[in-house]
Protein backbone atom coordinates (compact mmCIF):
# COMPACT_ATOMS: atom_id res chain seq x y z
CA UNK A 1 0.00 0.00 0.00
CA UNK A 2 1.59 3.14 -1.15
CA UNK A 3 1.28 6.54 1.01
CA UNK A 4 -1.24 8.58 -0.10
CA UNK A 5 -1.03 11.83 -2.97
CA UNK A 6 -2.19 15.22 -3.13
CA UNK A 7 -1.58 16.27 -6.50
CA UNK A 8 -2.50 20.32 -5.70
CA UNK A 9 0.20 22.64 -7.57
CA UNK A 10 -0.40 22.92 -11.66
CA UNK A 11 2.55 24.62 -13.03
CA UNK A 12 -0.27 25.43 -15.88
CA UNK A 13 -2.84 27.21 -13.47
CA UNK A 14 -3.74 30.03 -15.71
CA UNK A 15 -1.70 29.66 -18.32
CA UNK A 16 -2.51 29.96 -22.18
CA UNK A 17 -3.14 26.95 -23.75
CA UNK A 18 -2.22 26.42 -27.53
CA UNK A 19 -4.82 23.93 -28.64
CA UNK A 20 -4.39 22.20 -32.55
CA UNK A 21 -8.28 22.61 -32.99
CA UNK A 22 -10.28 23.49 -30.74
CA UNK A 23 -14.49 24.02 -30.73
CA UNK A 24 -16.24 27.13 -30.73
CA UNK A 25 -17.24 28.01 -27.59
CA UNK A 26 -14.58 25.33 -25.63
CA UNK A 27 -10.89 26.60 -26.00
CA UNK A 28 -7.45 24.67 -24.71
CA UNK A 29 -7.65 27.76 -22.48
CA UNK A 30 -10.32 26.18 -20.51
CA UNK A 31 -7.80 23.10 -19.36
CA UNK A 32 -5.66 25.21 -17.39
CA UNK A 33 -8.38 25.83 -14.77
CA UNK A 34 -9.94 23.94 -11.97
CA UNK A 35 -13.05 23.51 -13.44
CA UNK A 36 -13.86 20.20 -14.94
CA UNK A 37 -17.58 20.94 -16.04
CA UNK A 38 -19.71 21.62 -18.95
CA UNK A 39 -19.13 24.48 -20.48
CA UNK A 40 -15.74 24.66 -19.02
CA UNK A 41 -13.70 21.95 -21.05
CA UNK A 42 -12.31 21.85 -24.09
CA UNK A 43 -13.40 19.81 -27.14
CA UNK A 44 -12.50 19.67 -31.10
CA UNK A 45 -13.63 17.61 -34.15
CA UNK A 46 -12.26 16.63 -37.21
CA UNK A 47 -8.98 15.13 -36.81
CA UNK A 48 -7.24 11.83 -35.99
CA UNK A 49 -4.46 13.31 -33.69
CA UNK A 50 -4.43 16.35 -31.39
CA UNK A 51 -1.89 18.79 -29.49
CA UNK A 52 -2.53 21.09 -26.62
CA UNK A 53 1.01 22.98 -25.81
CA UNK A 54 1.69 25.08 -22.62
CA UNK A 55 5.03 27.70 -22.33
CA UNK A 56 5.40 27.84 -18.54
CA UNK A 57 7.78 31.13 -19.25
CA UNK A 58 10.69 29.46 -17.33
CA UNK A 59 11.57 25.26 -16.18
CA UNK A 60 9.67 24.43 -13.20
CA UNK A 61 9.93 21.60 -11.03
CA UNK A 62 6.75 19.01 -12.03
CA UNK A 63 6.66 15.49 -10.43
CA UNK A 64 2.76 13.92 -11.73
CA UNK A 65 0.20 14.26 -14.30
CA UNK A 66 -3.21 14.27 -14.52
CA UNK A 67 -6.83 13.99 -16.67
CA UNK A 68 -10.32 15.14 -15.10
CA UNK A 69 -13.37 14.83 -17.14
CA UNK A 70 -12.39 13.22 -20.52
CA UNK A 71 -13.43 10.52 -22.95
CA UNK A 72 -10.35 8.87 -23.69
CA UNK A 73 -11.68 5.60 -23.19
CA UNK A 74 -15.04 5.39 -24.56
CA UNK A 75 -13.43 7.21 -27.69
CA UNK A 76 -10.82 4.61 -28.09
CA UNK A 77 -7.49 6.23 -27.79
CA UNK A 78 -4.71 4.48 -28.91
CA UNK A 79 -2.39 6.96 -27.58
CA UNK A 80 -2.18 9.35 -24.80
CA UNK A 81 1.40 10.85 -24.39
CA UNK A 82 2.31 13.97 -21.85
CA UNK A 83 5.72 15.28 -22.65
CA UNK A 84 7.79 18.02 -21.93
CA UNK A 85 11.18 20.25 -22.45
CA UNK A 86 13.58 22.58 -20.49
CA UNK A 87 14.18 25.83 -21.49
CA UNK A 88 17.74 24.87 -23.28
CA UNK A 89 16.27 22.48 -25.59
CA UNK A 90 13.31 24.25 -26.65
CA UNK A 91 10.10 22.37 -28.11
CA UNK A 92 12.36 20.69 -30.26
CA UNK A 93 13.44 18.83 -27.28
CA UNK A 94 10.54 17.34 -26.04
CA UNK A 95 11.07 13.94 -24.28
CA UNK A 96 7.54 11.66 -22.36
CA UNK A 97 7.35 12.61 -18.96
CA UNK A 98 5.71 9.01 -18.58
CA UNK A 99 5.80 6.15 -21.62
CA UNK A 100 2.48 7.05 -23.71
CA UNK A 101 -0.62 5.20 -22.55
CA UNK A 102 -4.17 4.29 -22.90
CA UNK A 103 -6.94 4.11 -20.83
CA UNK A 104 -10.40 1.60 -20.07
CA UNK A 105 -12.70 3.95 -18.74
CA UNK A 106 -13.59 8.10 -18.36
CA UNK A 107 -12.32 8.23 -15.08
CA UNK A 108 -9.98 10.71 -13.45
CA UNK A 109 -6.43 9.60 -13.82
CA UNK A 110 -2.94 10.38 -12.54
CA UNK A 111 0.79 9.07 -13.16
CA UNK A 112 3.55 9.96 -11.43
CA UNK A 113 7.54 10.42 -12.09
CA UNK A 114 10.57 11.35 -10.86
CA UNK A 115 10.30 15.53 -10.42
CA UNK A 116 11.83 17.24 -13.30
CA UNK A 117 12.51 21.09 -14.53
CA UNK A 118 10.97 21.89 -17.53
CA UNK A 119 9.69 24.86 -19.20
CA UNK A 120 7.54 23.56 -22.49
CA UNK A 121 5.06 21.09 -22.07
CA UNK A 122 2.94 18.91 -24.82
CA UNK A 123 0.06 16.71 -24.36
CA UNK A 124 -0.82 14.54 -27.54
CA UNK A 125 -3.85 12.51 -28.60
CA UNK A 126 -4.11 9.66 -31.11
CA UNK A 127 -6.33 7.55 -32.96
CA UNK A 128 -6.20 5.08 -35.76
CA UNK A 129 -9.17 7.46 -37.14
CA UNK A 130 -11.69 10.92 -36.72
CA UNK A 131 -12.66 11.21 -33.05
CA UNK A 132 -13.88 13.89 -30.69
CA UNK A 133 -11.71 14.57 -27.54
CA UNK A 134 -13.16 16.19 -24.76
CA UNK A 135 -11.23 17.33 -21.41
CA UNK A 136 -11.92 19.29 -18.31
CA UNK A 137 -8.69 19.63 -16.86
CA UNK A 138 -4.80 18.94 -17.56
CA UNK A 139 -2.80 19.12 -14.54
CA UNK A 140 0.68 19.04 -14.72
CA UNK A 141 2.74 20.18 -11.70
CA UNK A 142 3.13 18.90 -8.28
CA UNK A 143 1.72 16.32 -5.76
CA UNK A 144 2.41 15.99 -1.66
CA UNK A 145 3.02 12.40 -0.33
CA UNK A 146 2.41 11.94 2.83
CA UNK A 147 4.88 10.79 5.41
CA UNK A 148 2.63 7.80 6.83
CA UNK A 149 -0.56 5.54 5.94
CA UNK A 150 -3.72 7.15 7.25
CA UNK A 151 -5.21 6.13 10.85
CA UNK A 152 -7.27 2.97 10.70
CA UNK A 153 -10.01 2.81 9.89
CA UNK A 154 -10.32 4.78 6.47
CA UNK A 155 -12.88 4.26 4.35
CA UNK A 156 -11.43 5.78 1.22
CA UNK A 157 -14.77 4.72 -0.75
CA UNK A 158 -17.84 6.28 1.74
CA UNK A 159 -20.57 7.61 -0.60
CA UNK A 160 -23.65 9.93 0.19
CA UNK A 161 -26.58 10.71 -1.34
CA UNK A 162 -27.40 14.57 -2.01
CA UNK A 163 -31.63 14.40 -2.71
CA UNK A 164 -34.10 16.87 -2.19
CA UNK A 165 -36.97 15.85 -0.26
CA UNK A 166 -40.52 17.07 0.00
CA UNK A 167 -43.00 16.66 3.45
CA UNK A 168 -46.87 16.35 3.71
CA UNK A 169 -48.58 18.92 6.24
CA UNK A 170 -48.12 15.82 8.50
CA UNK A 171 -44.36 15.32 8.33
CA UNK A 172 -44.94 12.12 5.50
CA UNK A 173 -42.75 11.62 3.17
CA UNK A 174 -44.16 12.53 -0.23
CA UNK A 175 -40.60 12.09 -2.74
CA UNK A 176 -37.16 11.80 -2.84
CA UNK A 177 -35.15 13.36 -5.89
CA UNK A 178 -31.92 12.39 -6.08
CA UNK A 179 -29.45 15.35 -7.23
CA UNK A 180 -26.27 13.83 -7.42
CA UNK A 181 -23.57 11.56 -5.41
CA UNK A 182 -21.01 12.76 -3.02
CA UNK A 183 -17.76 10.92 -2.09
CA UNK A 184 -16.71 11.75 1.36
CA UNK A 185 -13.54 10.96 3.31
CA UNK A 186 -12.60 11.36 7.13
CA UNK A 187 -9.37 10.49 8.03
CA UNK A 188 -6.52 11.35 10.22
CA UNK A 189 -2.79 11.65 10.36
CA UNK A 190 -1.69 10.94 14.23
CA UNK A 191 2.19 10.90 14.24
CA UNK A 192 2.91 13.82 11.80
CA UNK A 193 6.60 15.60 12.15
CA UNK A 194 6.08 19.16 13.58
CA UNK A 195 9.12 19.92 10.72
CA UNK A 196 6.72 18.14 8.19
CA UNK A 197 3.50 19.90 9.35
CA UNK A 198 5.17 23.14 9.24
CA UNK A 199 7.86 23.39 6.44
CA UNK A 200 5.70 21.17 4.12
CA UNK A 201 1.81 21.00 4.92
CA UNK A 202 1.24 24.54 5.60
CA UNK A 203 2.35 26.36 2.35
CA UNK A 204 0.36 23.81 0.93
CA UNK A 205 -2.90 24.50 3.13
CA UNK A 206 -2.64 28.70 2.75
CA UNK A 207 -2.14 28.24 -0.60
CA UNK A 208 -4.68 25.99 -1.97
CA UNK A 209 -7.51 25.36 0.46
CA UNK A 210 -10.33 26.88 -1.21
CA UNK A 211 -9.26 25.04 -4.47
CA UNK A 212 -10.30 21.61 -5.90
CA UNK A 213 -7.33 18.94 -6.04
CA UNK A 214 -6.69 15.59 -7.01
CA UNK A 215 -6.32 12.51 -4.25
CA UNK A 216 -4.64 9.28 -5.19
CA UNK A 217 -5.35 7.70 -1.82
CA UNK A 218 -3.32 4.44 -2.75
CA UNK A 219 -1.12 4.99 -6.12
CA UNK A 220 0.65 1.66 -5.22
CA UNK A 221 -1.95 -0.92 -5.02
CA UNK A 222 -4.84 0.99 -6.39
CA UNK A 223 -3.65 3.69 -8.82
CA UNK A 224 -6.87 3.94 -10.70
CA UNK A 225 -8.71 5.13 -8.15
CA UNK A 226 -7.90 8.84 -8.37
CA UNK A 227 -10.61 11.46 -7.15
CA UNK A 228 -10.93 14.99 -7.88
CA UNK A 229 -11.77 16.28 -4.48
CA UNK A 230 -11.50 19.40 -2.20
CA UNK A 231 -11.26 19.93 1.74
CA UNK A 232 -15.06 19.98 3.09
CA UNK A 233 -14.46 22.21 5.74
CA UNK A 234 -11.01 24.15 4.91
CA UNK A 235 -10.11 25.33 8.76
CA UNK A 236 -6.65 24.05 9.87
CA UNK A 237 -6.41 21.82 13.19
CA UNK A 238 -2.95 20.47 14.19
CA UNK A 239 -2.73 19.55 17.71
CA UNK A 240 0.57 19.05 19.10
CA UNK A 241 2.16 16.00 20.65
CA UNK A 242 5.70 16.34 21.58
CA UNK A 243 7.41 16.15 18.41
CA UNK A 244 4.43 15.35 16.40
CA UNK A 245 1.17 17.06 15.44
CA UNK A 246 -1.92 14.92 14.13
CA UNK A 247 -3.65 16.49 11.14
CA UNK A 248 -7.26 15.54 10.24
CA UNK A 249 -9.07 16.08 7.06
CA UNK A 250 -12.31 15.64 5.86
CA UNK A 251 -12.73 15.36 1.59
CA UNK A 252 -15.30 15.32 -0.39
CA UNK A 253 -15.92 15.35 -4.23
CA UNK A 254 -18.55 14.67 -6.37
CA UNK A 255 -18.40 10.86 -7.60
CA UNK A 256 -17.70 9.81 -11.01
CA UNK A 257 -20.05 7.17 -13.00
Amino acid sequence: MGYPKLLWQNRIEGLSVTASAEDAGFPGDNVATWREYYPEIWTASGAASYTLRIDLGSDMSMDSFGLVNHNFGSQALTGILIEAATQAAGWGGLAPLVPSFTTPNDLTLAKFFASVNRRYIQLTLSKGGIFTPRLGILFVGNALEFPQLPDQPYDPLAEESVSSREYGSEGHLLGVIEDYTMRKQSLSFSYLLKTWCDSTWLPLWRAHRNKPFLWAWDPDDHPLEVYLMEFQNPGLSMPPNNIYKSLPLDLRGRLEE
